[in-house]
């Protein structure tokens, strides 16, 4: 029958040669192409990666008989047989990476971040940034790896360097973001003092090497300004540990809420106190729930830390930093002030390296540059004066990346044909602020037509 099949003229399958007879309890039944191992150990590699499976997942039973009975000549394969094709995977990719860095037209930026994992080991990650030949923004993460004590600025700086070193994009640079730890302050001034021995840091690398977090900027402000109901806010945290700390507690809750003729609408939030977005979801998803803890604390004895009316109302205000400046209401005018006031320590050295993204946005250009800046700068001196720091920044830039166009040797072609710009934005709902500058645009444009 095998050879018949091979030959059979009337059969038209042109895989049919693959079709195979075994036996199974002595019947005669079909088997399934042969199996291609390598490309199943790839597969089973890319699934352990994706998935973030255990090495030994190849060893489970289940496992082994779903491979059996999809094909029984696959190969059973053991954790230190998966464990090299892991890493030969991760040696291919890795090169794969290098040859785009190296390839990048322009500069490379770099984003790190150091954090401690709950069994106190050291963690630091390290993200490359930069546009390809395509005019495309990419975006790898280079490493994750584990950073022993002491986290010293010298520390930081050795292992930063170590990473650029193996990846040979030290000469690249143009900025690194980091969060606005002292650590990392003075680990950016030693990077900054090596790039420029070594010769490799561009003029505009040397002014805008240090870019701090803005999401870390805005944790900073808004927990600052939360000490003035940082007494309500603690309340609430222990109310919401109180309640999520046994299945009974929740039940007791939900009860409360059916007593109260009230619907659950949302669920009750616990926070992360380094996440001040985790904090604000915390408070608005308890402010509808007002009631309930109130209820809670009269008839369960063991519950004692829901804020009394006064910090309920706290908590509901939302603070506008310009508009309550000026409000009757104290502890509103202390929040605002101190969160201007942080907002006011970092916003000069972070101000230049955002306004020339903005520039480079053909939706807003420099007229949203300074439509901004008057908000911070009321005098039109002064606001003159941060426009012309930024225009002249922005020439030091074009300057530079015309300079090394010229000596790769580049045509305009490049240039010419960067694409069509996403207007994608459009449809969506704009800010105030954002209406409020069209608004204003369109007022110029009306002025100058009435005048013509």
């Amino acid at each position: 029958m095998s050879r018949h099949l091979k030959k059979c003229p009337r059969l038209k399958m042109q895989d049919v040669g693959k079709l195979l007879l075994s036996t199974n309890n002595g019947e005669l039944a079909t088997r399934a192409r042969k199996i291609d191992q390598s490309k199943f150990r790839d597969l089973v590699a890319r699934l352990i990666i994706g998935k973030n499976l255990p090495f030994n997942c190849v060893e489970w039973t289940k496992f082994r008989e779903l491979c059996s009975y999809l094909n029984v000549d696959v190969e059973t394969i053991s954790r230190n047989t998966i464990r090299p094709d892991i890493l030969k995977m991760h040696k291919f990719q890795k090169e794969v990476i290098r040859k785009k860095l190296q390839c990048a037209p322009g500069k490379i930026c770099l984003t790190s971040d150091m954090w401690t994992s709950v069994n106190t080991t050291g963690y630091i990650s390290l993200t490359v940034h930069f546009v390809d030949q395509d005019w495309v923004l990419q975006k790898f993460l280079l490493n994750f790896s584990p950073l022993p004590p002491p986290h010293t600025c010298q520390t930081l700086s050795d292992k930063l360097f170590l990473m650029l070193n193996d990846w040979g994009i030290e000469g690249k640079l143009t900025s690194i973001t980091l969060d606005n730890a002292a650590s990392n302050t003075s680990c950016v001034k030693i990077m900054k003092s090596r790039l420029i021995a070594r010769n490799v840091m561009s003029d505009t690398g040397k002014r805008n090497f240090h870019i701090r977090c803005c999401a870390h900027i805005i944790n900073l402000i808004v927990r600052d300004g939360l000490t003035e109901i940082d007494p309500a806010v603690i309340k609430i945290r222990l109310a919401v540990k109180y309640l999520k700390g046994s299945q009974r507690r929740k039940q007791n809750f939900l009860d409360t809420v059916s007593d109260l003729g009230m619907s659950v609408k949302m669920g009750v939030r616990q926070d992360v106190k380094t996440r001040w977005n985790s904090t604000y979801l915390m408070l608005q998803s308890c402010i509808s729930y007002e009631k309930v803890f109130t209820h809670l604390r009269l008839v369960d004895p063991d519950y004692a830390e829901s804020p009394n009316g006064e910090e309920w109302e706290q908590i509901k205000i939302k603070v506008l930093l310009d508009q309550e400046t000026t409000n009757d209401i104290e502890f509103i005018r202390n929040m605002a002030k101190k969160m201007q006031e942080k907002f006011a320590k970092y916003w000069k050295k972070l101000s230049p390296i955002l306004a020339m993204a903005v520039v480079l946005d053909p939706r807003l250009k420099f007229e949203f540059v300074e439509f901004t800046l008057e908000k911070v700068y009321p005098v039109e001196r002064e606001m003159k004066k941060e426009v012309d720091i930024i225009r002249k920044r922005m020439a030091a830039l074009y300057k530079e990346y015309h300079t090394a166009s010229t000596l790769r040797g580049s045509t305009t072609n490049g240039t010419q044909n960067s694409g069509t710009v996403n207007g994608g934005n459009s449809g969506r709902n704009e800010s105030a602020f954002m209406q409020e500058f069209a608004a204003a645009k369109k007022m110029v444009v009306n002025n100058l037509t009435s005048q013509n």
